[in-house]
């Protein structure tokens, strides 16, 4: 079920266009970037990264045992036929090969999952957050930094902290008390989870306020079949750690979604396209 929401968000499941951190260059969005990065903003300069083939040139030896129906699969998944009839290349996600490289992929999803929510219209003033389990030190992650609108967040920007909320690597900024409190609680209680999103997006939030769960109507509200929770107590904006336990026990052993009453949507996942993509998924859904 995963997998056949990320195949509905293409903009999540490849992320190319990403974060490269030139804080110094600027231009103003609309003539070289896709349009969800928020035409008519000034953004830093993205570029874009190719990834990885699913068959690159080192494994090609592999294809002179597949048997022809493997190999039309294999190149069918490869490319893909415009209506003028020519054949392109498709990129794929990249499988980075140490946790270094890992580590900057994550935060470069992160950056660009910022950008897409900032066109989507998910940003609230100072309110919302994605975290990310650090790769090379997984008691640590990486949350954005408070006071910096979504559409501006580099990688640069993200800061890095442990348990206790110790800033330990990353940009020297204040990170969101409450954003800690709820990603820390998710984190400790849920080693299966590596990403979480939590904003005041304009539907689930009216939707929060009812303190009840989706129907499934459709086959996109159906990815959330037996995978969504409500937090029906709200306690306030999270200050105490005890709300962020309690948020991190309504989610449950193995749900991905919640929505928290009269608060907003929080989803997670195993990267934060999947967290990313669950998000736009339940918003579109309330």
């Amino acid at each position: 079920m995963v997998a056949a929401s990320l195949f509905q968000f293409p903009l999540l499941t490849k992320l190319v266009y990403l974060e490269r951190d030139q804080p110094k260059r600027h231009r103003l969005i609309g003539s070289g970037l896709p349009r969800f990065c928020g035409v008519g903003i000034s953004l830093p300069r993205a570029s874009c990264q190719t990834a990885t083939p699913i068959h690159p040139s080192h494994n090609l030896h592999k294809m002179s045992s597949m048997t022809v129906e493997q190999k039309l699969a294999v190149s069918a998944l490869n490319t893909e036929r415009s209506n003028d009839g020519k054949v392109n290349r498709l990129h794929h996600i990249p499988r980075p090969t140490n946790k270094q490289e890992e580590r900057q992929w994550l935060l470069e999803q992160m950056a660009g999952a910022f950008r897409i929510f900032a066109k989507l219209g998910f940003s609230d003033g100072s309110s919302g957050h994605i975290s990310v389990r650090d790769p090379v030190e997984p008691r640590t992650f990486w949350i954005n930094p408070y006071g910096v609108h979504f559409a501006l967040l580099q990688v640069s920007d993200m800061v890095r902290v442990d348990e206790q909320g110790n800033r330990v690597a990353g940009a020297n900024k204040p990170v969101n008390t409450a954003g800690f409190i709820i990603h820390s609680a998710i984190h400790q209680r849920r080693p299966d989870i590596h990403a979480a999103c939590h904003m005041h997006s304009p539907y689930g939030r009216a939707w929060s306020t009812f303190g009840r769960g989706i129907d499934m109507l459709n086959q996109d509200s159906c990815m959330f079949y037996d995978d969504l929770s409500v937090y029906p107590a709200f306690g306030g904006v999270v200050f105490a750690q005890g709300e962020g336990q309690r948020i991190a026990d309504y989610l449950g052993p193995k749900n991905k979604n919640l929505i928290m009453q009269n608060h907003g949507l929080l989803t997670a996942g195993g990267t934060v396209a999947e967290a990313a993509a669950f998000f736009i998924a339940l918003e579109r859904a309330c």
